[in-house]
């Protein structure tokens, strides 16, 4: 159920901006998250929290500093930049640890060497299982996503070329 924007405007030392909830208050705490052009990375950490409970726990609040990315239209989201090589470049070294060349797609750069890629806590290498694992929860909080987007009667539109994920209807550019 989405509530009216309501534009906030000459209020001494603020910049106008706009205000639209998607859901009444319903906690006394709040996540806030300042963004910017933050394309798909705000899907994906939203599911995050989602999966965590946190949208339970507290209001989640996302303060949008002027994104031109259409990443935070709240009638259609648009997927630009979402990183389509999670799966590009893996490969197992001698030392039998999982590596992978860490560039974006959207890099230039010709191909580095595969670094071992860690985990963040407890800070040892990755297994490919334990990798896979962690990619499958991001591809499945792109489903969340949209059935979320769903039920608010949005829609969510993956733009990019190449791009892995097969959660959204697609329209690349």
């Amino acid at each position: 159920m989405s509530l009216q924007p309501v534009p906030i405007q000459n209020v001494p030392g603020v910049p106008d901006y706009t205000c639209t909830a998607f859901l009444p208050k319903s906690s006394d705490y709040c996540l806030l998250i300042p963004v910017i052009n933050e394309g798909s990375r705000i899907l994906t950490e939203l599911g995050r929290a989602q999966k965590a409970g946190v949208d339970r726990l507290v209001d989640i609040v996302i303060c949008d500093g002027g994104s031109t990315d259409g990443s935070m239209n709240p009638d259609t989201l648009e997927l630009y930049g979402v990183d389509h090589t999670l799966l590009d470049g893996l490969c197992v070294d001698d030392g039998n640890r999982l590596c992978r060349i860490d560039r974006h797609y959207y890099d230039g750069a010709e191909a580095a060497a595969p670094q071992p890629i860690y985990k963040k806590v407890p800070h040892v290498p990755y297994t490919m299982a334990d990798y896979l694992a962690e990619v499958a929860e991001l591809f499945r909080g792109h489903e969340v996503l949209r059935d979320y987007a769903a039920a608010l009667g949005a829609r969510i539109v993956n733009r990019t070329r190449g791009s892995m994920i097969d959660a959204y209807e697609r329209n690349p550019e």
